[in-house]
């Protein structure tokens, strides 16, 4: 007897987020916060304040475009400094870096970072059989795909032999 596998499909989209301003962080590479949660600002006259939200926490930013050039993805600094036209994402603490071309800097230009959104067909239930969403490395994949069409496999006769 085979069982059926109850497979659950996963689909992540870069949503855009338009960003203008940025901060020097060392020669040539330069620096955005996306989110200011938690961040606590002293006064001088012992007040605290405090950064209101610019954007909600980003787990993964999956691309970047500056104009309309897309820029590198970069896991490390070291290939971030070598890499003309890449952006490096810290996730800790929200805050995206960028290489321009040439060690330029970024006025007048137009930042769009992707920030990763996860989908799914079906919803993990809870104990009681509500839907509750599914998560997967820290990205939660709302419950919105209805249906997944079919992808065959053929070859173009114009292209065979």
């Amino acid at each position: 007897m085979i069982e059926s596998l109850n497979k659950t499909i996963l689909v992540e989209i870069d949503i855009p987020i338009r960003r203008d301003t940025c901060i020097n962080v060392e020669p040539g590479i330069w620096g955005h916060r996306i989110n200011w949660d938690g961040v606590v600002v002293p006064g001088s006259d012992g007040l605290t304040g405090y950064y209101e939200d610019e954007a909600s926490a980003i787990v993964k930013v999956g691309s970047c475009y500056v104009d309309s050039v897309a820029y590198t993805k970069c896991l490390t600094w070291e290939s971030l400094r070598l890499q003309d036209e890449g952006f490096l994402f810290d996730p800790a603490t929200q805050t995206i870096y960028f290489h321009f071309d040439d060690f330029g800097p970024p006025m007048q230009r137009l930042l769009r970072l992707g920030a990763t959104t996860g989908f799914c067909d079906k919803a993990m239930l809870d104990d009681s059989g509500r839907p509750v969403g599914s998560m997967y490395e820290d990205i939660y994949y709302e419950p919105r795909i209805l249906s997944v069409p079919s992808i065959g496999v053929s070859k173009d006769p114009l292209f065979f032999g």
